[in-house]
């Protein structure tokens, strides 16, 4: 009979959702606890399994602690273990609250020592291996002493670790996806990073599940937990589960129509709205969808185009469904000159004219020296992205090509002349 796994990292209890209405209810990382717990409850799983975070640091112990030991609670309640590891936010909390009568919640590792404890259920076995932050930073991968463990090879394992992944000088807790598949340990749940992930490597899985809830822009996309069915030793099947009440996207809109307010503003709305109902299928548990806006295109008078976004670009609230609206939450620049002023502006003994000539050079497909300079800086900056490991994964797709580069520098260079254009323009 298969074992039902609810896995989940960085729920940062104490927290709140950037970027939305004061008033809103339902954007702290405490509601999505209760979520998680009534859904682990309404779907019958077996385990909780949360790979550290689970409470943050800087927002206040009390305002947490008694959300969480309140969802502990009502898990063993339902007959739900719980396995959990430290992260370098809830070292010093979870060792004094898992101690308090909760002989159904298990912190594996405690000060720094590998643990391995089974969960069985009707004849079924998951062996679930963990090591905990005894302090707040750690810099020496606690891999090496795993060995001392003895998993038996009959059952699955599933190892839960917060830890950096392929960063080597970093101080929370080090480690490598070598060294993770020398474990032998076939499936492990890692936490710290806050954008989910998942790597296959030659039959082991090694998975990020990210923050449980949005918690700012730099956090884009679905969040959620993995749901985990353990069907066989070597067979689980994993899937996401979004829950995050917050969802923050990036949207590029091209405003080169826009000659009046009006314009612009049924523009955005068509845009952040098209994109909106694409998304449903994954917006079942979102309550607010945030959009950053990029404006792109070409304009006369891009800080004109600008000014009348940020002017009112908190006026868009429109429900999307029943249960998600759709927000505006910031809106940013890459229009481009229209032709007409660029060649203008290239004329220019100034910084204006230098940048307007090196864009005018790179959409005509002209080299200049100075064009050929910035493109072989680009170049080196690149080979010397290659060769570090943070970047392995960005790179394993093979070399970029040249015309990424001049890409890249015309984003830039049109980024650069409009903030200077908009300097000249605030100071006459």
């Amino acid at each position: 009979m298969a074992i039902k796994i609810l896995a989940a990292a960085d729920l940062h209890l104490g927290k709140r959702s950037s970027g939305l209405p004061d008033d809103a209810t339902d954007i702290s990382t405490k509601y999505t606890w209760d979520q998680l717990v009534r859904w682990a409850i309404d779907n019958e799983v077996d385990v909780v399994a949360l790979s550290g975070d689970i409470v943050d640091q800087e927002n206040g112990y009390f305002e947490a602690v008694g959300p969480l030991q309140a969802g502990l609670n009502a898990l063993g309640q339902a007959g739900i273990e719980v396995f959990i590891v430290a992260g370098n936010h809830d070292y010093k909390v979870l060792p004094p609250l898992i101690n308090v009568q909760l002989p159904h919640v298990h912190l594996l590792g405690r000060a720094g020592e590998w643990q391995l404890v089974p969960f069985t259920k009707n004849g079924e076995t998951v062996q679930f291996v963990g090591w905990s932050f005894p302090h707040q930073y750690v810099k020496v991968s606690p891999l090496g002493t795993i060995g001392r463990l003895n998993p038996d090879p009959n059952h699955a394992v599933i190892g839960l670790l917060h830890a950096d992944l392929d960063i080597p000088d970093s101080i929370y807790c080090p480690v490598s996806r070598q060294d993770l598949v020398a474990t032998g340990i076939r499936t492990w749940v890692l936490g710290h990073i806050h954008k989910p992930c998942a790597l296959d490597l030659a039959g082991t899985t090694i998975h990020y599940p990210g923050s449980l809830q949005a918690q700012s822009a730099k956090e884009p996309g679905a969040h959620g937990f993995l749901l985990m069915t353990v069907l066989e030793k070597d067979r689980i099947n994993i899937e996401p589960v979004f829950l995050s009440t917050v969802r923050y996207e990036r949207l590029d809109v091209d405003i080169s129509r826009a000659d009046t307010r009006e314009t612009l503003w049924e523009l955005i709305h068509s845009a952040a709205m098209t994109d909106a109902r694409r998304r449903l299928p994954e917006l079942d548990n979102v309550r607010h969808l945030t959009y950053d806006l990029i404006f792109t295109g070409e304009h006369a008078n891009g800080m004109q185009v600008k000014g009348w976004a940020e002017a009112s670009q908190g006026d868009l609230a429109n429900p999307v469904s029943p249960v998600t609206t759709v927000y505006i939450r910031k809106v940013s620049s890459a229009i481009r000159p229209a032709v007409g002023n660029l060649r203008e502006l290239s004329g220019e003994p100034s910084p204006a004219g230098m940048l307007a000539s090196l864009i005018l050079a790179i959409r005509e497909n002209r080299s200049t020296p100075l064009l050929s300079e910035l493109e072989e800086k680009w170049r080196k900056a690149e080979r010397n992205l290659s060769v570090a490991a943070v970047y392995q994964p960005l790179t394993e797709t093979g070399a970029m090509e040249p015309a990424d580069a001049r890409e890249y520098l015309i984003k830039e260079l049109n980024r650069s002349l409009t903030e200077l254009l908009l300097q000249k323009s605030t100071m006459q």
